[in-house]
């Protein structure tokens, strides 16, 4: 009787595979079986990574740009001239101009 199986058994057959007149088996942990494997299951991690289309990104970046300057929070300098490259100087450069902790600079 295949109920009688402990759940963790599983490497050998359960039952000789002729003269018992019951169909021949060779795992408890066939799709078959009740608390057996699963036929073609998951193959691992499943990846739900998604990349939003262009218009909704560029809206994004709009919108973002726009209530920081609404907030007074965006400064646009024509030309940056940096004498050293040098990181401290920036850092530096910041503080004096009060542009605030977090900043974000892009260079075209």
């Amino acid at each position: 009787d295949p109920s009688s199986f402990a759940i963790t058994e599983g490497g050998r057959k359960p039952w000789k595979q002729k003269g018992s007149g019951r169909a021949r088996h060779g795992s408890i942990r066939s799709p078959l079986w009740r608390g057996g494997g699963v036929a073609h299951g998951p193959r691992g991690p499943t990846s739900y990574y998604y990349m939003l289309p262009m218009k909704v990104r560029v809206q994004g970046l709009k919108i973002a740009l726009t209530a920081k300057l609404a907030q007074d929070y965006l400064h646009i300098v024509d030309s940056l001239e940096i004498p050293t490259p040098d990181p401290h100087y920036l850092l530096e450069l910041v503080k004096h101009r009060q542009w605030g902790d977090s900043v974000l600079i892009v260079d075209v």
